[in-house]
This record gives C-alpha cells, structure tokens and sequence, in this order.
C-alpha cells in the first residue's frame, strides 16, 4: 500500500477521532450509559461498536477481512 495512502487513511482517522471526543466531552458521565433517543443505543455502546469494527477492519488488512466466525 502506499505510504501516501497510509498517510491520508491515519489523518481521517485522527481527524474523526477528534470530532468523536469533542463531541463526547460534551456529555456529563451519566449520559454516556443513557439510552439515545427513542431508546437507542447509548453512546458508549455506539463507540464500542465503531470501536470493534475498526479494529476488525484494519487488523490484517493486506491478507483478510478482518471478520473472525467462531462457531
């Protein structure tokens, strides 16, 4: 891959990960946990879910998915 790809991939990343965390600075602590809207899903439980998928998604990346079944 190359690194001019690399390079623009880490920089949205880090530019996501700031809009991510500013926005949730603006939360008190509790409302983290609380659900969202029309019972939705808690911002922490949202985050942990982007979370996962990007560490499935760039984990191995040049050789699979990243996806693991276990059955």
């Amino acid at each position: 891959m190359p690194a001019g790809m690399v390079d623009s991939i880490r920089a949205e990343f880090l530019r996501y990960k700031s809009l991510a965390e500013g926005a949730i600075a603006q939360l008190p602590d509790a409302d983290l946990c609380a659900p969202g809207p029309e019972g939705g899903l808690p911002v922490a439980t949202i985050g942990w879910h982007v979370a996962g998928n990007l560490r499935s998604r760039f984990t191995d990346f040049l050789t699979s998915d990243g996806d693991v079944i276990t059955i």
